[in-house]
């Protein structure tokens, strides 16, 4: 994680994992759905980390990937968001450590 303005950001694209710490990782399409339906229903298992070196997730809905977050206590990015920081967005230190 990286401060970016008052937010953190993750360094790595975001991996899917079956724990918050250590576990297996879900890259497939196929691992994600077993633990998370795609709808999102009834998923406590899965969890997105920002690990180096790892592939990335794909085949994932928005709904895993939510709960994926929610789950790892983090929140996916506002809309724009990303653009204000590309154009220089004033820097300031996040009121929690990243």
């Amino acid at each position: 994680m990286v401060a970016a303005a008052s937010v953190c950001i993750d360094r790595y694209e975001a991996s899917v994992w079956d724990a918050p710490t250590g576990g297996t990782q879900l890259v497939t399409e196929a691992q994600i759905d077993a633990a998370c339906p795609d709808n999102g229903q009834n998923c406590p298992g899965i969890y997105a980390r920002s690990v180096a070196g790892v592939e990335p997730a794909r085949g994932i809905t928005w709904f895993q990937a939510q709960h994926a977050l929610a789950n790892a206590r983090q929140a996916p990015g506002r809309t724009g968001r990303p653009a204000r920081l590309s154009r220089g967005a004033p820097l300031a230190t996040p009121s929690f450590p990243c």
